[in-house]
């Protein structure tokens, strides 16, 4: 692979971080992912990505393979 040099990352808005960083166990991703969001708020985010987290690694653990994982999924 020949070298290269990576361009100018340009972002419109300047990177924030949500003041309630220590309320939430998962404090510093959801802090970043909603920096204006309260600490209840911050709280429930870091909730749902614990609980997201968690599902995502169980479940192909789980069922071994995402192909059983597809079949075993009732609608």
């Amino acid at each position: 692979m020949q070298p290269f040099e990576l361009p100018d990352f340009y972002s419109p808005w300047p990177a924030r971080l949500n003041p309630n960083l220590e309320a939430a166990d998962m404090a510093l991703a959801c802090a970043i992912i909603y920096p204006d969001t309260s600490i209840s708020e911050l709280n429930i985010t870091a909730c749902w990505i614990v609980w997201g987290t968690y599902a995502d690694d169980y479940l192909p653990a789980l069922f071994h393979d995402s192909h059983a994982l597809r079949g075993n999924i009732k609608s």
